[in-house]
C-alpha cells in the first residue's frame, strides 16, 4: 500500500501522476494544487485531489503525514 503525493496540478504533474498509477499501482495519489481547474484537468480512479495553498503548513502538512 503506497500513497504518493504531487504538489502541483501542471502538465509535468498530468505525466507523472499517469505513470504513478500505471507503473507503481499505488494505493492511492493525493494531488495538491491552488487552481481548480487544473486539479479537474488531471483525473484518474487512485487520484484524490485537494485545492489549498502549499505555502500553508496548516492545508500542506496533514498530507505529507499521510503520504509514503
Amino acid at each position: 500500500m503506497t500513497t504518493f503525493l504531487v504538489c502541483g496540478a501542471g502538465l509535468m504533474s498530468k505525466a507523472l501522476v499517469y505513470d504513478l498509477i500505471k507503473f507503481s499501482s499505488p494505493t492511492k495519489v493525493i494531488l495538491l494544487d491552488i487552481d481548480q481547474a487544473r486539479l479537474d484537468s488531471i483525473n484518474g480512479e487512485k487520484v484524490e485531489k485537494h485545492r489549498g495553498d502549499l505555502s500553508d503548513k496548516a492545508f500542506f502538512e496533514p498530507f505529507v503525514r499521510e503520504a509514503d
